[in-house]
């Protein structure tokens, strides 16, 4: 809407944004996949329907695929590069993470785009213990090297990488900006902290390099949660709505 909008072209493009809000003011139901999201469509889509709330959800890997966690603590971000993404509040919080026996992996889009000299030197100047991977053959890799997830989203509709991760057995450090937030129990299966905020992350970075053990008890608990997210489960969620709508 002008103001602090992130400059994606469905925001920008006055007539990309105009046609969201036409088809949005004449569903039936618009379904979103977090409550983030959901109070976002209340505050701002007039003569709105049905908002519903279904989650995305993710491949349940077998448990012959996901790997021990390692003793070497490896914190992991997958995805896209974007002032919505809260990169910059990760990278803060990891400049003052003060053990250089650990590591903080960037891969996919984010990785392919630190990879060029000048982003790197402005994002990661003075950062140390940082490595860098672009796309992945198999995201299977990353999640099994890594022993913590991280999500620091300003802004995000969900963040499916949250669940993939949970589902390979790491614990998630998330923002409330992330809707994949919404699975998330904290202190259960991971942990939620503010949007923006450098010193929370960095809290819970040294939270589970302090204890070990919780990466690994947070860890069965996120798989738990994962199945309950399977995509069998979100199809069939999908199913009932529709059912509901055409019934009405």
């Amino acid at each position: 809407y002008g103001v602090n909008t992130y400059p994606f072209v469905h925001n920008i493009d006055q007539y990309l944004h105009s046609l969201l809000l036409e088809l949005a003011e004449n569903a039936d139901c618009i379904i979103t996949p977090s409550s983030s999201s959901a109070n976002w469509i209340n505050e701002n889509i007039p003569n709105r329907k049905q908002v519903c709330i279904i989650p995305h959800g993710t491949d349940i890997p077998e448990e012959k695929d996901i790997k021990p966690i390692s003793d070497k603590f490896v914190v992991g971000y997958l995805g896209a590069f974007g002032p919505d993404k809260g990169l910059p509040y990760l990278i803060l919080a990891w400049k003052y993470f003060n053990h250089p026996d650990s590591e903080l992996i960037f891969a996919g889009n984010c990785g392919q785009s630190l990879q060029q000299d000048s982003i790197k030197k402005f994002f990661l100047d003075g950062v140390k213990n940082v490595k860098i991977s672009g796309w992945l053959d198999k995201v299977s890799d990353f999640y099994n090297n890594i022993s913590v997830y991280i999500q620091p989203s300003i802004t995000e509709g969900f963040g499916i990488e949250i669940l993939e991760a949970m589902a390979y057995g790491r614990p998630v450090i998330a923002s409330k900006g992330a809707g994949g937030a919404d699975v998330i129990t904290d202190g259960v299966d991971g942990f939620v902290v503010p949007s923006g905020d450098p010193k929370a992350i960095l809290d819970k970075l040294n939270y589970f390099k302090a204890f070990p053990e919780k990466i690994i008890s947070m860890g069965f608990n996120a798989r738990d949660t994962a199945k309950k997210y399977s995509w069998e489960k979100i199809q069939r969620r999908y199913e009932e709505m529709y059912e509901e709508i055409l019934n009405d």
